[in-house]
């Protein structure tokens, strides 16, 4: 998790409430912010200037004012506070009045239904197969925490973590705060699980690394951080599961576990690689695996839609919530902490965040995709533990331009095409295939 991530959302939200925003209820739409927006479509804030036709002031869109996306159709109204009344689209001025309809034909390919809806049978068919195959191997034995930390600290720092401008700590839940010379993440032990310590770790340092490598001229300014939440999470998804958990590097981190602890309860990489991919059927999205963590995410995506679409009554939340989990993963929740309780961010306010986990693992899909025919010696490096080229790969496509570009633009950039779910789709099916001997 980035922890700057979360203050945006909630700036975002305390500007319109600030401002006097207020849709109803009958009119069954609802606020996206600004970062939300630009992953919905390719429209941009930018795009957008407003005048004061008191003054003729002119200035650029922002956070205060708030876009509302309607349910049955693809057009945008923009809400504006009282003191700018007009406003301009790409140079051109539109309408005065306090709501303005903008027509923008988003691109069906980048909508998130349309990504979703391609993601989720192919994961549900997946994991009902996957589960019907033997277990894979556990990791076994004891391992001390202050193993587990040297470890992490050697893990972070060969994933291209600059202990010079940050530092690893321990908290309940991991995350990662700050940008430019000042990023920090934390991690959590468990003496019986390594695994997520390590996996923690790497993850918050995909995080670390997207503020770290921004380009130093973009300092103090707002293009010198991380551009949305969706971006942010591609790139600590993309060092967790694309290259943390890949074969290739499996031979390499199984030595250093080995190093580290001994025997582990895995004979080789090979059964290491199947325990760091373990498929395990259970309630808690934060604990999922690779494979069924997106499903986890799509039914909170779901109810959330509902919520807002007037579809579905907030007493009626919990009930529909256990209904829909168990259509998911055939399991009958018996307690709200392992259901809807489970998360925090639907009690601080942050609708429409899940999402963005998703995206997250949509656009990493993309960029690995990209990174494998970019990189042709990627799998030999990863089998040294060598990922100078991979880090050095995301530092120059994505991280290093900061907010410069929008989401859309700035990961369709790097990778040369669309962005669509199917990189993710072939990547999953192909390892987990592989990884259950399914074909």
């Amino acid at each position: 998790m980035f922890k700057m991530a979360i203050v945006s959302v909630a700036a975002a939200v305390v500007g319109i409430h600030s401002a006097g925003f207020f849709v109803g209820s009958k009119e069954k739409e609802s606020f996206i912010s600004r970062v939300t927006l630009e992953e919905h479509c390719d429209l941009e804030a930018s795009a957008f200037a407003v005048e004061n036709l008191t003054n003729g002031e002119i200035r650029p869109f922002r956070y205060g004012e708030a876009f509302i996306r309607a349910k049955e159709s693809d057009w945008l109204k923009v809400v504006l506070n009282k003191d700018f009344s007009a406003v301009y689209f790409d140079g051109e001025k539109i309408r005065a009045g306090k709501q303005v309809k903008v027509v923008q034909n988003c691109s069906s390919e980048t909508t998130l239904d349309n990504i979703f809806d391609t993601l989720r049978p192919v994961l549900v068919d997946l994991r009902s197969r996957v589960l019907d195959r033997p277990p894979a191997p556990e990791i076994t034995g004891y391992f001390p925490i202050d193993k587990q930390r040297d470890l992490c600290n050697e893990v972070a720092e060969t994933f291209g973590y600059d202990f010079s401008r940050g530092r690893i700590d321990t908290a309940v839940h991991p995350f990662c705060s700050g940008t430019g010379n000042d990023v920090r993440i934390t991690t959590r032990f468990d003496e019986n699980d390594p695994l997520g310590s390590i996996y923690s770790t790497i993850h918050e340092v995909g995080h670390a690394l997207y503020e770290q490598n921004i380009d130093q001229i973009y300092s103090f300014s707002n293009i010198g951080r991380g551009v949305s939440m969706g971006v942010h999470e591609s790139q600590s998804r993309i060092l967790e599961n694309q290259l943390g958990r890949s074969e290739s590097l499996a031979d390499w981190l199984f030595k250093k576990f080995f190093d580290y602890f001994g025997d582990i309860g895995c004979k080789d990489s090979t059964s290491f690689y199947k325990s760091i991919n373990s498929v395990k059927n259970g309630f808690i999205r934060t604990e999922s695996d690779e494979l069924q963590y997106n499903l986890h995410v799509l039914l909170r995506y779901r109810l959330e839609k509902w919520l807002f679409d007037g579809d579905l009554n907030a007493n009626d939340l919990e009930y529909v919530w256990n209904e829909e989990f168990e259509k998911d993963f055939g399991l009958a929740i018996e307690k709200p902490s392992d259901g809807i309780l489970q998360d925090v961010h639907w009690s601080e306010g942050l609708f429409g965040y899940f999402p963005t986990y998703s995206l997250g693992n949509v656009y990493a899909g993309c960029l690995f995709e990209a990174m494998q025919i970019q990189i042709p010696a990627l799998n030999e490096n990863l089998n040294s533990g060598d990922l100078t080229e991979a880090i050095a790969w995301l530092a120059n496509s994505v991280q290093k331009h900061g907010s410069l570009y929008s989401p859309v633009d700035l990961i369709q950039n790097a990778c040369g095409f669309d962005i669509t779910a199917e990189p993710l789709i072939s990547y999953i099916e192909k390892k987990f295939s592989s990884t259950y001997n399914l074909n």
